[in-house]
């Protein structure tokens, strides 16, 4: 399964979730970034700006678990048969 850079949602996410999906995407602390982001916003000037381009251009997690060859092909799950990250459809099947 390839990585994706998505933004995170829930309890993980403390404005837009950008900073969330960055540390897990590099497996880092989401801390780290959001120092990170805050450094770059008063030294430079850019972070803010840069924060909110990635907050409009990278996608929400949906929760949605996509394989190599669904993303590949373009045939990922219908809405019905969605899978959540915990293994379970939409619906609470199995």
């Amino acid at each position: 399964m390839t990585k994706q850079l998505r933004r995170t949602v829930g309890n993980e996410r403390k404005v837009a979730g950008v900073c969330g999906g960055i540390a897990k995407y590099f497996d880092l602390d989401p801390t780290l970034i959001r120092v990170a982001f805050v450094v770059l916003t008063l030294f430079a000037t850019s972070g803010l700006l840069l924060y909110i381009i990635c907050a409009l251009i990278i996608p929400e997690d949906d929760g949605v678990i996509r394989g190599e060859y669904q993303i590949k092909h373009n045939c990922a799950p219908k809405d019905d048969n969605e899978m959540n990250s915990d293994g379970t459809g939409k619906n609470g099947w199995n």
